[in-house]
C-alpha cells in the first residue's frame, strides 16, 4: 500500500512513512537492517516474471537467513494452456500469460526464486476474495 491508501484506510499512524518503500526496481539498500517477514499482497499479480526474479534476488540479502516473504499470484493450474487467458473466481478477474494481470505456473516461482537463494512453499488457497494463491519462499542460510 501507499501512504495515501494506508491513510484513507485509517492506518496512516500505524506505519511510520520512513518503514514504506515505492520503489520501481527493487532497492532495499535505503533499510539498513535486515528482516525477517516481508509481504508483497496483489504485487506479483502485476509484474512479468522478470522484474519477479529481480525483486526476490535484490531482497534476499536483507533477510534474516530463516525469514519469511509472504507473495500472492493468480496461478495458472498444470491442466490449464499457460498461453490462454483464465477467469479466477470468484472474483471474476480475468488473467494474462504476458500482460497485466499475469498468471503463472507454481514452477515460474520456483525459477524465480532460484537465483535469490529462496525455498518456495506453496500455500495455495488462503481465502483471497479474488482467488489469488499465497506463496512463502523461505530465506535459505548462506
Amino acid at each position: 500500500m501507499t501512504p495515501r491508501q494506508l491513510a484513507e484506510a485509517g492506518r496512516g499512524r500505524c506505519v511510520p512513512r520512513d518503514h514504506l518503500l515505492l520503489e520501481r526496481r527493487f532497492d532495499f539498500s535505503r533499510f539498513p537492517c535486515l528482516f525477517a517477514m516481508a509481504i508483497a499482497q496483489s504485487v506479483f499479480t502485476h509484474l512479468p516474471i522478470n522484474d519477479i526474479r529481480l525483486c526476490l534476488l535484490r531482497l534476499a540479502p536483507r533477510m534474516t537467513p530463516g525469514g519469511k516473504f509472504f507473495a500472492t499470484f493468480f496461478e495458472c493450474p498444470p491442466s490449464r494452456s499457460l498461453d490462454s487467458e483464465i477467469v479466477h473466481q470468484p472474483g471474476g478477474i480475468v488473467t494474462f500469460p504476458a500482460r497485466d494481470p499475469f498468471h503463472y505456473r507454481l514452477r515460474d516461482m520456483e525459477w524465480a526464486a532460484a537465483e535469490g537463494a529462496w525455498r518456495v512453499e506453496y500455500v495455495g488457497e488462503w481465502g483471497h476474495p479474488r482467488a489469488q494463491k499465497m506463496l512463502i519462499f523461505h530465506r535459505i542460510p548462506d
